[in-house]
């Protein structure tokens, strides 16, 4: 499991856009929502402690385990731009997220507040 001091913040992925689109990043995020796009493919909204929301696009196939309200650690994310939202990164395909479970302590140390989210 990859410690805490990688885990990028969704709220310096701004200053990260600006700099370099193509850059890596890995994220501890709640999902709070996803859209069923078509068979193939599904769009998240996330949040985490900066209480910042973004959008995620997966796999349905590849991540058919992923449920709203569940923590997850995503590895090796990137910006992408959408027509739609400012706010949204995607995977490759060596991209991986993992679920954390409720007792887990990584999922403990993470403080979301939904109503005070930005977007």
């Amino acid at each position: 499991m990859l410690p805490s001091k990688f885990i990028t913040n969704l709220s310096e992925l701004k200053n990260i856009q600006k700099d370099d689109q193509h850059f890596d990043f890995d994220l501890q995020v709640k999902i709070l929502q996803m859209f069923k796009l078509d068979d193939y493919s599904s769009e998240c909204r996330v949040i985490d402690q900066s209480n910042e929301i973004w959008h995620m696009q997966i796999l349905n196939q590849k991540y058919k385990d992923i449920k709203e309200g569940q923590l997850v650690r995503v590895r090796q994310a990137t910006l992408q731009n959408h027509k739609n939202y400012n706010r949204v990164f995607g995977l490759k395909s060596h991209s991986n997220i993992s679920s954390l479970p409720d007792h887990c302590i990584l999922a403990k140390d993470m403080h979301v507040d939904e109503k005070n989210e930005q977007f």
